[in-house]
């Protein structure tokens, strides 16, 4: 409702500076991140203070789901972020093996290694 009276989904919502897709993913809120990403949210832009994607965010709080969303949507998992890991490092990072298995899967893009 609020997207279709102009509301910006790129503004920073808290004090973490998270947009509403990172505030989505952090909480597990599936639907609103589905909603955000169908709109043009950013599934690749860093999006917190910490400068995680919410990509990596939905990772570290094993929100599988969202994560294959954003995949799904075009997030590039292969992209190394503030942590210094891209997505299926921060996945087995966090213990996500799921995740890991399914992108592997389908034939999602290898990302190669970083020093």
């Amino acid at each position: 409702m609020l997207i279709a009276h102009g509301a910006n989904m790129h503004s920073k919502c808290d004090a973490s500076a998270h947009t509403p897709l990172n505030t989505a993913a952090y909480y597990g809120r599936y639907e609103i991140a589905k909603e955000l990403v169908k709109n043009g949210a950013d599934t690749d832009g860093p999006s917190s203070a910490f400068g995680f994607t919410p990509l990596i965010t939905a990772l570290n709080k094993r929100h599988t789901d969202i994560a294959k969303l954003f995949v799904e949507s075009g997030a590039d998992a292969c992209a190394v972020r503030a942590n210094n890991r891209n997505a299926l490092e921060s996945a087995e990072a966090y213990n996500q093996p799921e995740f890991v298995t399914w992108y592997m899967a389908n034939n999602f893009p290898r990302c190669s290694t970083h020093p």
